[in-house]
């Protein structure tokens, strides 16, 4: 079903997703967004956190690049975001997964497994 959503529909999605698990969401505009799709925000005993996320909805065969992991991190940092998402319908390149890795704590992948993950969690 998430490959019959339209890319605003994947973004409205993911938007959804997270709302259920916590987190206060906004939707940025459907066009010009900035590298950016929604903030993710959540404030705790700990402190106040905010997430920039990316949805890209890609058929299975054309996974995410490192390109974008390096874009979205730059829009991390301009906007001073605690972290950035980056949620696919697809999966992510080698080069996408090693960068990630670098920076850790300031970057999570979600493939199309890790979609499902989160849905689970929604659902408890």
């Amino acid at each position: 079903l998430l490959y019959e959503l339209t890319p605003r529909g994947f973004e409205e999605f993911v938007a959804e997703v997270l709302d259920r698990l916590g987190y206060t969401v906004t939707l940025t505009p459907a066009s010009k967004d900035g590298g950016k799709d929604i903030y993710a925000a959540r404030k705790d005993h700990i402190g106040s956190f905010l997430y920039v996320v990316e949805c890209k909805k890609y058929a299975p065969d054309n996974p995410v690049g490192v390109g974008l992991i390096r874009q979205l991190n730059g829009v991390v940092q301009a906007e001073q975001a605690t972290a950035g998402i980056l949620a696919t319908t697809s999966f992510f390149t080698k080069g996408a997964k090693e960068f990630q890795r670098r920076i850790a704590h300031q970057m999570s992948l979600k493939d199309y497994f890790g979609i499902h993950e989160w849905l689970e969690a929604a659902k408890r």
